[in-house]
């Protein structure tokens, strides 16, 4: 039996056929998945070997970073005004008019996979989760994360720019009984230094959305406050083809409503990661910032 052409791009096009005919062939699907990760990592490959770290203005004097911070803020107040959830997570279901409460309940879930994550981090290097200790989750946003990260923490304090996106975790704290949580907005870089002592960071999916040298220095100042033996798991961005950075140039040509992607090189983050006295413990790219871009998460723990 043969099917002619047409036929045959139906059948790929069905997705309930593919789907049933990976499930009955395993070698099939260890094919397709090999394939998929050899194309990611020839992509991601390709893109580290298109960056030029040197392109990139990590430090900045003391008032063009609190312009840069003006800029975040303004960008994040519009956002977690106008599309709390969605500015979380860019998938149609989460903007505005589509939520109800079985999406919201779905939304939150999506959270549960960033502790599944720490803790495999952790078990990958003999740690575990430091039970009623203290917990810092820079860029709480809405609370997707927070939510899952409070039951297993004595205290976690949420730091987050966007009023809209605080108000939002706030509610989603309070509907789950959860009070171990303080919320505190960043209005100005030099608020990070109020932050007390603490015994895990973790940010994912934020720091990516700062200028660089935001990132450089709201990662070296919560570097400084980890406690001794404190675990920090943080995401970043290193690079993407053609990626540059200057922070005068980013002045001119900024808008509120944009939602901008940034990179901090790779030698800057570990130089960073050396002089806060932490010795890193793993690193492995990931797509938490996009398939066109470098992406990796930083396991660090002070010493």
């Amino acid at each position: 039996m043969s099917l002619s052409p047409a036929s045959l791009q139906a059948l790929a096009d069905d997705t309930a056929f593919c789907d049933a005919l990976l499930a009955r062939s395993r070698h099939l699907r260890e094919q397709l998945d090999a394939r998929m990760e050899q194309v990611l990592v020839d992509q991601l490959d390709g893109l580290a070997a298109a960056f030029k770290p040197s392109q990139v203005e990590v430090e900045v004097d003391e008032a063009m970073r609190a312009r840069l911070f003006e800029i975040v803020a303004r960008q994040w107040a519009h956002v977690g005004e106008q599309m709390p959830h969605f500015s979380v997570l860019s998938h149609e279901d989460w903007r505005p008019e589509q939520l109800n409460a079985e999406r919201l309940a779905a939304f939150y879930e999506t959270g549960r996979g960033e502790l599944v994550l720490l803790r495999r981090l952790l078990s990958q290097v003999g740690l575990g989760l430091p039970c009623k200790a203290r917990c810092v989750e820079l860029g709480c946003g809405v609370g997707r994360v927070t939510v899952h990260l409070a039951p297993q923490f004595g205290e976690v304090e949420g730091l987050d720019v966007s009023p809209g996106n605080l108000a939002e975790c706030e509610r989603a704290l309070a509907q789950r009984g959860l009070t171990n949580v303080r919320l505190t907005r960043l209005q100005a870089p030099p608020d990070i230094q109020q932050l007390a002592p603490y015994d895990l960071l973790f940010s994912r999916m934020v720091l990516q959305h700062n200028p660089p040298p935001i990132q450089h220095y709201l990662l070296r100042e919560l570097l400084a406050r980890l406690r001794p033996g404190g675990i920090a798991v943080f995401q970043l961005v290193t690079g993407g083809p053609g990626y540059g950075y200057l922070a005068a140039q980013h002045l001119q040509k900024h808008a509120t409503t944009d939602f901008e992607i940034h990179a901090l090189p790779m030698p800057a983050a570990l130089a960073l990661v050396r002089a806060s006295g932490c010795a890193l413990l793993d690193v492995f790219r990931d797509t938490a910032g996009g398939f066109n871009v470098s992406s990796y998460t930083f396991l660090a723990q002070k010493l």
